[in-house]
């Protein structure tokens, strides 16, 4: 269900629908510290009658949780897969909670490598700046899916026909 106006989105982390089954999930914006938790980033998901499709996997394993409890509270179901756009730390962590629910992850080839190459580094940075409870269970892992190519993800509905494509994959944590 939709919010009224923008307004009763002002508790970051709430979905806001921006249009008709296309949700954001705000973060705070700036940088990383214990009072945001980490959750800076922006992350949404496209819902239609046939799927759901999330996007990024926040910062870390509990705030995936928190991302995937959103979804399911206004869905009433899980994302048939998650894609991660880039590889930024508000990103790609909370992808454990996203493959722990059995939601396959997809990202681009080459931003699985710049991951796999840069990545570990910005996890030990943020276990050390949001702490152990808050890290907990995090872990960089590797994608389900990867594609070199547009990626085209059927949700049915008035979605069926759009194609979420990689926006960048050249940022690194």
């Amino acid at each position: 269900a939709a919010a009224d106006s923008p307004a009763v989105d002002a508790a970051i982390g709430q979905p806001f629908e921006l249009a008709a089954g296309v949700f954001v999930v705000r973060g705070t914006g700036g940088g990383v510290d214990e009072a945001n938790l980490g959750r800076v980033g922006n992350s949404g998901f496209i819902a239609g009658s046939g799927g759901v499709l999330a996007i990024e996997t926040g910062t870390s394993h509990r705030h995936g949780l928190a991302l995937l409890d959103g979804l399911r509270r206004v869905t009433g179901r899980l994302p048939q897969q998650v894609l991660i756009t880039h590889t930024r730390q508000e990103m790609l962590f909370g992808a454990t909670a996203f493959r722990a629910a059995g939601v396959p992850v997809s990202m681009h080839a080459d931003a699985a490598q710049l991951m796999r190459a840069r990545c570990q580094t910005c996890l030990r940075n943020l276990q050390r700046q949001l702490g152990a409870i808050e890290m907990a269970g995090t872990e960089l892992i590797a994608p389900d899916r990867l594609f070199e190519r547009d990626h085209a993800v059927e949700l049915g509905g008035d979605r069926g026909n759009r194609s979420p494509r990689i926006l960048g994959y050249g940022h690194s944590c």
